[in-house]
């Protein structure tokens, strides 16, 4: 049986940017609605090819779903990191959140 530290498919935690995708992603769901007026808007004045596609794409409510779901994934995620960046958390703790967030996504 492989060990999962020498798989390729293991990042190292350096390179995975939840917070980042986490601010994104919500940004993306503040401004949906606004959004979706943009491109239409686009689409009627310039009939704009990659504003036709965006709109769309936006449009669709398996995408929104999508979305919103990765939002609220990503949300805790992006709340599990900042726990991890505390200077005086614990090895025990650190566990524990993160079996916590776990127990949490799993319903959703």
């Amino acid at each position: 049986m492989a060990n999962v530290a020498d798989a390729d498919v293991v990042w190292p935690l350096n390179e995975v940017r939840w917070m980042s995708r986490h601010f994104a992603v919500k940004a993306l769901m503040k401004n949906y609605s606004v959004l979706i007026d943009y491109f239409a808007k686009q689409v009627e004045e310039d009939n704009d090819p990659i504003a036709k596609y965006c709109l769309k794409e936006l449009q669709n409510p398996q995408i929104h779903v999508a979305l919103a779901v990765l939002n609220e994934v990503l949300t805790e995620l992006a709340d599990l990191c900042s726990i991890f960046q505390r200077s005086c958390i614990t090895t025990i703790e650190t566990v524990q959140f993160a079996k916590a967030k776990i127990c949490k996504l799993k319903p959703q």
